[in-house]
């Protein structure tokens, strides 16, 4: 009995490491298709699930996927779904499966039967500097700047480092254009500000002056209309 669970317990750690060990293909979309397939090198499969000669490579990708002399990435794009319309559009795919292999920013067209052997071996050449096929630019316009920092990222460490202090320098400036460009706005402002109070002075000068005439001129009206009044009075009696 106890042997029997000694049995058990080193099946399970087996299929632990085994589990492990596999390596996953990986599902690629317009997020992530432009770094994806311009800082590293693999297969990718533009396939649609409907697509019977697609399931049946599903498990030549796997294999491909956890095969140990594979050391290059092995990923796929839903060419159904709506937000991979950009990536299947500017990749002219026009049947499915259609397999490609990508490296140092080019793109080649697989040609020959979907097979283990040829797979690598097209794989091979590319990465030795002999392609077997006429080389295609990636495309999908140019990188956005997150990417292509994500991109350096995965290049080397330095630039992981590189892009923080980056990151933290462009910050640095936009914080210095905002003050400069609040400093500037609120001199214009305040010198706006005193020529309208000094326009509205002139104008509340301009009418007080104009009120204080007015008042001496009813001012003398009224006292002639009051002088001449007892006189007219005494002439009629």
């Amino acid at each position: 009995m106890g042997s029997m669970w000694l049995l058990y317990l080193f099946l399970a750690i087996c299929l632990s490491f085994l589990s492990a060990s596999a390596k996953e293909v990986i599902e690629v979309t317009s997020d992530t298709y432009r770094t994806h397939v311009s800082y590293n090198s693999g297969y990718i499969l533009f396939y649609a699930p409907w697509c019977g000669h697609c399931k049946k490579v599903k498990p030549l990708w796997d294999e491909l996927a956890n095969d140990p002399d594979v050391e290059y990435e092995v990923s796929q794009v839903d060419c159904t779904a709506d937000e991979n319309s950009k990536i299947v559009f500017n990749n002219k795919i026009k049947g499915y499966p259609t397999i490609k292999f990508h490296h140092d920013g080019n793109l080649y067209t697989y040609p020959y039967k979907r097979r283990i052997g040829p797979l690598k071996t097209f794989a091979e050449n590319i990465l030795s500097g002999n392609p077997e096929v006429e080389a295609e630019k990636i495309m999908g316009g140019t990188l956005g700047f997150s990417e292509f920092l994500d991109g350096l990222q995965k290049v080397s460490p330095f630039f992981a480092i590189s892009s923080v202090t980056l990151g933290a320098g462009l910050g640095i400036l936009a914080v210095l254009a905002f003050y400069c460009c609040c400093v500037s706005s609120e001199a214009e402002f305040e010198e706006m500000l005193e020529k309208r109070k000094e326009e509205i002075l002139e104008m509340r000068r301009e009418r007080e002056e104009k009120e204080s005439k007015g008042l001496e001129k009813k001012g003398q009206n009224k006292e002639v209309t009051n002088d001449d009044k007892p006189e007219e009075t005494k002439k009629d009696r």
